[in-house]
């Protein structure tokens, strides 16, 4: 069962793939009163991607999300706020996107944010042509040497142009401003 709605209050975040050996994360302040559907348009706009995908959170209540490969009982993300399934620093999510798994920790309460922003991070997104971390490296792999064939049927496939390292925050909250 879940617990009622607490006060509103803002929350700051500390999102993070948890697959990938090279650290990809964000710092992002959020009101608690966001549903778990537009926490997940806010990580779209976040981690650059499509926020029609099929997603679902795993939390300390049960899974919510649309229609992936849950587990028995999963509710809809629209029914449940944040707030109501993180209360206090420390309490943790997990967000599941096509074959990749963000966990997300809250770090602390913060004053009431107008809209969510992302505050830091570190590293691009893998682009979403890379259905999970063995594509992901292997378009790193071929990034370091672009000229080889091989590495450049794998660029044209997965990211011609992509930079990994890659992160602009001014960027990222002008998605999210256009996504609220």
């Amino acid at each position: 069962m879940l617990p009622p709605p607490v006060p509103v209050t803002g929350l700051r975040l500390a999102v993070a793939l948890t697959e990938s050996d090279r650290a990809i994360w964000r710092r992002l302040e959020v009101r608690s009163d966001v549903t778990l559907a537009g926490l997940h348009r806010i990580l779209a706009a976040t981690f650059d991607r499509d926020e029609r995908q099929d997603h679902r959170f795993e939390t300390a209540y049960g899974g919510f999300g649309t229609d992936i490969q849950g587990g028995e009982g999963d509710r809809s993300d629209d029914e449940v706020t944040l707030g109501q399934v993180v209360t206090a620093p420390g309490h943790r999510l997990v967000h599941e996107v096509e074959n990749w798994r963000h966990w997300i920790r809250v770090e602390q309460r913060v004053g009431l944010p107008a809209a969510p922003r992302c505050l830091d991070g570190e590293r691009a997104a893998p682009p979403e042509t890379c259905k999970g971390e063995q594509d992901y490296e292997m378009l790193l792999e071929a990034l370091k040497s672009p000229d080889d064939e091989d590495s450049e049927a794998l660029l044209e496939e997965f990211g011609a142009g992509f930079d990994p390292e890659w992160f602009d925050r001014v960027v990222i909250n002008e998605r999210l401003a256009r996504s609220s």
